[in-house]
This record gives structure tokens, sequence and C-alpha cells, in this order.
């Protein structure tokens, strides 16, 4: 397993957004936006799902780490022989340890659920460890949709890209979590149809969510977890898509640039808001209607 130390006080450190002048603008530009129903063909074949998604990452020359992985059943196997040994959380380490697997994301089990809906996708990190500064990281499964769609192979590479992050402990700040996987969702729309059009629905589906989101900063009494999940969500859409279009307008030589820039975010030599600074990308400057609604 890897350990993974995260200083949760850095880490979890937000200011909660408030909607300013600027936000309320953008909120009232979006309510009048007809989002509708966004027509989403629906594909039969798991195979070509996944063939798209791998042949992206090769068509980007973007090189996946290995990553931690065993069974989720085998961690239970582990769990239930070391409750009858009565060991405890290191020994249970222990036993996990002894049955990890280095694999590719793409050797990873991938789950269908029937019950979720057609924008579903998740991964399976799984932390073990008495303390924080003990903490071991390790993979179970990825987690799909089983209504398969149009948008399955971006939300696959979705949740890769979560998984190395997660891997390389890249990201100082939680308000960051979705940036870089929103923006790979994004590209591979683009990859997948040049034409724009299942980019176009892309977008459509995260600024409904930013509008969504940007309306829940109304709601009275939030909690502390509400707010650092409301303002999360609306950072990584603002930033994600300043930073795509940094990436789409750029020269070919900033395309490349980037590109290395993700490379090594993934190979550990890199943060992600290292790359958002170089970028020059900040909350403040993505709040520009005009470049958020580009696409549409």
């Amino acid at each position: 397993m890897k350990k993974v130390i995260k200083n949760d006080d850095d880490y979890y450190k937000f200011e909660p957004i408030t909607l300013n002048d600027s936000l309320s603008n953008l909120k009232k530009r979006l309510s009048v936006m007809n989002f509708g129903k966004i027509p989403i063909a629906k594909i039969n074949n798991r195979y070509t799902m996944t063939k798209q998604t791998r042949d992206f990452f090769k068509h980007y020359d973007i090189i996946l780490q290995k990553l931690p992985f065993i069974k989720y059943k085998t961690i239970e196997k582990c769990n239930n022989e070391n409750i009858k040994k009565d060991g405890n959380l290191s020994s249970l380490i222990d036993l996990i340890s002894e049955c990890e697997k280095q694999k590719y994301p793409f050797d990873i089990p991938l789950i269908y659920d029937k019950n979720a809906s057609i924008e579903y996708g998740a991964f399976r990190p799984i932390y073990i460890g008495e303390h924080k500064k003990d903490m071991q990281l390790i993979f179970s499964e990825y987690i799909l949709t089983n209504k398969l769609s149009e948008l399955t192979s971006g939300i696959y590479a979705h949740e890769i890209i979560h998984s190395e992050l997660e891997n390389a402990n890249a990201i100082k700040s939680y308000l960051n979590y979705e940036v870089l996987p929103i923006f790979f969702d994004k590209l591979v729309s683009l990859y997948l149809d040049p034409s724009k059009t299942l980019l176009q629905k892309n977008e459509l589906l995260r600024l409904k969510l930013l509008f969504k989101s940007l309306i829940l900063l109304e709601k009275e009494n939030l909690s502390s977890f509400e707010s650092l999940n409301i303002s999360m969500s609306i950072t990584s859409l603002l930033k994600s898509e300043n930073l795509f279009n940094k990436f789409i307008y750029g020269t070919n030589n900033d395309k490349i640039d980037m590109i290395n820039d993700i490379q090594n975010i993934f190979d550990g030599n890199y943060y992600l808001e290292d790359l958002l600074q170089k970028n020059d990308i900040t909350f403040d400057n993505s709040q520009n209607y005009k470049s958020l609604t580009k696409h549409i």
C-alpha cells in the first residue's frame, strides 16, 4: 500500500463562497438558459466504451501510473481472518499488504451499477491506518452506471483521473478536487466528436450543475460540510472551464506543454495548483459568462 499524508487543516481550509455581484450576475444569466432535457444517446457495447477511453489516453501520450490494488472482497476476507485471530489494525494492514498488487487503471475491475443514473461514476479508494500520518491508500474498483451512453467514456476517464490524483497526492486544496477530472471529461467529448456536439451536451450538463450550486448558496443555515462541498463544486466547475479554454485555444506548443505538466502531476512531480498558477487560473478570473458558454 502507499502511504498518503494529507494535512486536513490545509486541504479542507476554505472561505465559504458567497453570492457576490459577479456570481449573482452569472446566476441571473444562467437562469434564462433553456437547459431542458439534454438528449443523450445510449450505447450498448462495454468494450467499445472502454476502448474509446484507452484510445483517448494513447492519443495524448498520457502515461497512467500503476495503483496499489486489492479486490474489495479480498479486503473483507482479510478483515474476517484478522477478527478470528483477534488481530489489531496493524495486523490487518499486514494481511492486506500481502495480497496487494500494482495495477494500471484499465486493469482494475470496472463495476456497472444498474441503479445509478446515466451520469454516474465513482472510484473506490480505501484508506487504512490509525493515525492520519500513517494512512495507507489502496484501490479496489471503479464504478460506472449500467446505463451506458455517449458520455460514459468521459465519465470513466474522469474517475481514472481522480485515482491518479489521489495516488500522487497531487491536490493541495479540496476546492480544486474536480478541476482536472472535469477538464478530462470535456476533452474526451471533443476527442470522440470533433464537431463539438457531444462537448456541447457535456457543457450544458456542467452549466446546469453550476446553476444549481449557485442557487444552493442562497440556502440559509448551511452546515460547514454543505458549504465546503458547494464551494468545491462551484470552484472546480469554473476553473475547469477556464483551464479547458486555455488548452483548446492555445497553440500546439501550449497544448503539448500543458499535457506534459499534467503528466508531471501524475508522476508526482507537480501539484495541480502549480498547473493552475502557471496558466493564471484563479477563482476570480474564471467567472466570465462568455468564456463559460463558448462551446454552446
